[in-house]
């Protein structure tokens, strides 16, 4: 920590006025009338500043504030990476394929998964039909989570039995 500069604090994001999409949201809250891009890179150019005041500077560790609350970081590390977050309609249900951020039930740990909408007739061009061909997908998008969040600075580990990483800050 540089002396002087007070370490980042959820006030300091909250200030920024951008919440991540922890892919738990309603879809009609998805859509804003302007792109959430920019602003996702900003916050996350603002946590890369907090990284680089760290004692000693790392861009590749999670800042304090990260550590604190995972599944917030996770979630802001996903979006601004380009990731699509899931979404649910107005009966709870998955309207919108993409990653949900959770608590993990270890603590300082997050728990990210795939959520498929309900109806699976195509995702893009491509059909999916089978339960066999979900898990596939699953395991495909859970890799390209799993590659941003480790170029980030998370430790990742995949479950055994079912398709979802549990994520932690790397640690020297």
């Amino acid at each position: 920590m540089t002396p002087g500069i007070p370490p980042l604090t959820s006030s300091v994001l909250d200030d920024l006025g951008f919440e991540a999409n922890d892919g738990t949201w309603d879809i009609n809250r998805t859509k804003p009338s302007y792109p959430r891009e920019p602003e996702a890179a900003t916050a996350w150019s603002a946590l890369l500043g907090q990284r680089r005041l760290q004692e000693p500077p790392r861009d590749d560790r999670p800042a304090l504030w990260e550590t604190e609350q995972p599944a917030r970081a996770v979630a802001l590390a996903l979006e601004a990476a380009g990731h699509q977050p899931a979404a649910r309609d107005e009966y709870g249900r998955w309207a919108r394929d993409g990653y949900c951020v959770e608590e993990s039930t270890q603590p300082g740990h997050a728990r990210v998964t795939v959520k498929p909408r309900r109806e699976w007739t195509s995702v893009g061009n491509e059909e999916y039909r089978s339960a066999s061909q979900l898990y596939s997908w699953s395991l495909q998008n859970l890799m390209m989570f799993e590659m941003t969040l480790e170029e980030h600075g998370w430790s990742i580990r995949r479950s055994s039995s079912s398709p979802y990483l549990i994520v932690s800050p790397l640690r020297d």
